[in-house]
């Protein structure tokens, strides 16, 4: 599945993180005929029951939980409210969603079709500095950190962790690196991608879990602005000064692949990622574009109201699994394409005045978004329309 955000920087401390639950049975009903927990959207779910496995510890023997307030509908998945939220494939119906508070970053492992599955697990940083925007998903359940000071140059630090692991709050792997770190992005099994800023070059990295030194390198001389991975051995990378699409396949030296039709605007590491056909997926403003390594080609997916300032960007991007391509938009709109036909998007729209803040499809087909409504925050399980 689609691996998107990407970023990281200098080390020393030890990990302070801690796991509030293990993915253990919990009580969370998904029968559609059964009464939801909590439906009452004001009702107190603080309290000292553990057994739905997503519940956190706020204090001493005192939780919070997620409430189910639809049959595919639950509110308060995290203890943070505002920041940007990430939704993250494994495999099959099982998902990741995280959001940064500060020094923390809350992250809660989810199965769709089994809610009575999964656990919360609170990630801490490695300098008690910010992980807002440190976090990159590298597939398989690993989640990957950047730390240390984003303006020091003499060094920085990536962490990984494994969601799924016995022990998810110990590190994979913990290696300090020279430079400053700009992304990493994941590139398959057990490698990722990695840009480090040296003075005026960039250098660019392929490191394995399972190895202290890189496994690739090739230095450039431009900054770097946005990063993601094939899940095989190919690096797709964004110039920052250029606005140049890049593509290097070690050992092989990189190649341009085009220009970003975006001359005003710097893309984010959000909105550049791989989809799980392997196609490359750039956002910029309220247009999407499609590239297929396999034929070079680029199709621009357009067809939404940019509205009257212009700057309506797609919030989240994703694929489906029967290849329509899906972008989120302000005011509560879902545009679906179909590559083929990329000017006329089927568009859907809430009924309330809700702001999506991300996506990610699974395997049935169905889509997982995250939203906001009023200072609500909640994730649900979408069916698009028909092709």
């Amino acid at each position: 599945m689609l691996a998107w955000i990407l970023l990281v920087t200098s080390c020393s401390g030890a990990s302070e993180s801690t796991e509030t639950t293990e993915p253990v049975p919990g009580a969370v009903s998904t029968d559609a005929d059964a009464p939801v927990s909590s439906s009452d959207p004001d009702a107190d779910d603080s309290g000292s029951d553990t057994s739905d496995p997503h519940c956190w510890e706020v204090a001493t023997d005192r939780f919070e939980c997620p409430r189910q307030i639809t049959p595919t509908t639950w509110l308060n998945m995290h203890p943070w409210q505002g920041a940007r939220m990430g939704v993250y494939p494994i495999e099959g119906s099982r998902i990741i969603t995280a959001k940064a508070s500060g020094t923390t970053d809350y992250v809660q492992v989810w199965d769709v079709e089994d809610f009575d599955w999964g656990r919360s697990v609170n990630i801490e940083s490695q300098q008690g500095d910010s992980l807002d925007g440190r976090r990159t998903y590298l597939g398989n359940g690993l989640m990957g950190y950047r730390y240390g000071d984003p303006e020091d140059t003499d060094g920085f630090g990536v962490v990984v962790y494994d969601m799924l692991a016995d022990e998810p709050t110990t590190p994979v792997t913990d290696r300090e690196l020279a430079g400053f770190g700009r992304f990493i992005g994941p590139i398959g099994d057990d490698r990722f991608g990695l840009a480090a800023r040296l003075d005026d070059t960039t250098e660019l990295m392929v490191l394995s879990l399972n190895a202290t030194e890189p496994l690739h390198t090739v230095t450039i001389d431009q900054d770097v602005s946005a990063l993601t991975g094939d899940g095989a051995d190919t690096i797709y990378y964004l110039t920052r000064r250029a606005n140049q699409a890049w593509r290097w396949t070690p050992p092989a030296a990189p190649e341009l692949i085009g220009p970003v039709p975006a001359p005003n605007r710097i893309p984010l590491a959000d909105f550049y990622q791989i989809s799980p056909s392997g196609r490359l997926l750039l956002s910029y403003g309220e247009f999407i574009d499609v590239f297929d390594p396999s034929t070079s080609e680029t199709v621009t997916l357009t067809g939404v109201d940019p509205g009257f300032d212009n700057r309506f960007a797609a919030l989240a991007i994703s694929e489906l699994p029967d290849g329509r391509i899906v972008g989120l938009y302000p005011a509560g709109e879902i545009a679906y394409w179909d590559v083929a036909d990329p000017n006329n998007p089927t568009i859907t729209s809430s009924d309330d005045e809700r702001e999506w803040l991300a996506a990610g499809p699974v395997d049935s087909g169905e889509l997982l978004v995250g939203w906001e409504i009023q200072a609500d925050e909640a994730i649900e399980l979408i069916t698009p329309p028909a092709p």
